[in-house]
């Protein structure tokens, strides 16, 4: 099972679909000039071309690199178009391609989306996102798509939000970055805020808990992450005091070793 990396931050008209975390990153700019085991590749020649057109965001990468040992010369193209409407929603798009003589052309199609409003319920913010990503997937897999929603509730006192997400296990983008393949992932979360205004000492008392679940593609946990902040105390002079509790599942679809002689059962 693969844990997660940090992840240096895509162009910025060229986003991640993010819905919970880790993030969907169809295009991650570092992959280009880079081969599938991560040997470096010289580049030949490369543009890129960022800016807006009305209220359309638009980004377009084209990079070729040269063939250099084993590895071949690759074209990379990105093409990212966005449409901003409302105050605060939008639609986009993603495109990606990379492909090599020697080598199956790769590419990877998504689309997403995020309606946000201030006036839910008088004055609450809402947020309802979702996107979809197909990809080439990879050989001897079912499927190569990753798709997800979020729903979220940033407001004060309560903070609320439920992601949920599926990644296929033959999901390749192939100019973009994934850290786990074959998962569901629901991700509930909630925060109270009580603000104490009128305190010389203290500025806000919050509670919050935020859990992760796991599943494998039948439906069957695999792991379970949890973080319960019992108390988080933020004081005048911006000092905060805090406790988490942090529960954790790992399922073992197979028998370990740990050391010799000493075996976790699955």
């Amino acid at each position: 099972m693969a844990k997660s990396h940090k992840v240096d931050k895509p162009y910025r008209v060229l986003p991640v679909f993010v819905t919970a975390h880790p993030p969907i990153i169809p295009f991650f700019s570092r992959r280009i000039g880079l081969d599938d085991a991560g040997v470096p590749q010289p580049v030949a020649y490369g543009a890129k071309v960022t800016g807006q057109l009305g209220r359309f965001d638009v980004g377009v990468v084209q990079v070729r690199t040269r063939e250099s040992g084993r590895a071949p010369a690759e074209n990379f193209g990105v093409v990212r178009v966005q449409r901003r409407f409302w105050r605060q929603s939008s639609v986009g798009g993603i495109l990606t391609t990379r492909d090599a003589a020697s080598t199956t052309s790769r590419q990877t199609a998504g689309v997403d989306a995020v309606l946000s409003t201030a006036q839910f319920l008088g004055r609450q913010v809402l947020e309802v996102s979702g996107f979809y990503v197909a990809t080439t997937k990879r050989p001897g897999t079912s499927g190569g798509a990753a798709y997800g929603g979020r729903i979220n509730l940033p407001n004060d006192p309560i903070n609320a939000r439920l992601s949920i997400r599926e990644v296929q296990d033959g999901y390749d983008p192939a100019v973009g970055f994934v850290d786990r393949r074959g998962y569901r992932l629901v991700n509930p979360a909630v925060r109270y805020t009580v603000h104490t205004n009128r305190s010389r000492i203290t500025r806000r008392f919050s509670i919050e808990g935020d859990f992760s679940y796991y599943f494998d593609l039948t439906g069957q946990l695999e792991s379970r992450k949890g973080d319960i902040q019992v108390f988080r105390t933020e004081l005048q002079t911006s000092d905060i005091a805090e406790f988490h509790v942090l529960p954790l599942y790992e399922r073992l679809p197979r028998p370990f070793q740990i050391a010799p002689g000493v075996t976790l059962p699955a």
